[in-house]
């Protein structure tokens, strides 16, 4: 089964039809006996081809802050801000809250500083009026 090349068009289509006579005519508790043993291996196929699949789609990620690579994609905080040059989305990722909140130090306080500003501005133009 394993390593053959597959069959030619007429061929399959004798094993199909041999195939669909076994189903058919087979004693059921073989019949039913048989389907267990395929849906087995299917999952045990099914398994083992996710787990390779998973091995070769693993990147390597590492914290934005640290730069330290994050263990099997255990990040404790992910952003996901605008790239205004692609129009897409960009994933970063952090190790743990401090490196989060060491990142995001800086927009708070110029995000402080603007809206202290703006307040004082308002406040300068109610004095005004």
């Amino acid at each position: 089964m394993f390593g053959r090349k597959s069959a030619e068009p007429e061929e399959q289509k004798s094993k199909g039809s041999d195939l669909a006579t076994y189903w058919q005519t087979a004693p059921l508790e073989e019949a039913v006996a048989r389907l267990a043993d395929l849906r087995r291996d299917a999952e045990l196929g099914a398994q083992i081809i996710q787990r390779r699949l998973n091995e070769e789609r693993r990147e390597e990620i590492r914290c934005a802050q640290c730069k330290r690579e994050i263990a099997d994609g255990k990040w404790a905080y992910l952003n996901t801000p605008l790239n205004l040059e692609t129009g897409m989305h960009e994933k970063i990722y952090y190790c743990s809250s401090r490196c989060f909140l060491l990142a995001k130090q800086p927009l708070t306080a110029a995000r402080y500083e603007r809206q202290e500003r703006e307040a004082r501005d308002e406040q300068e133009s109610r004095r005004r009026a």
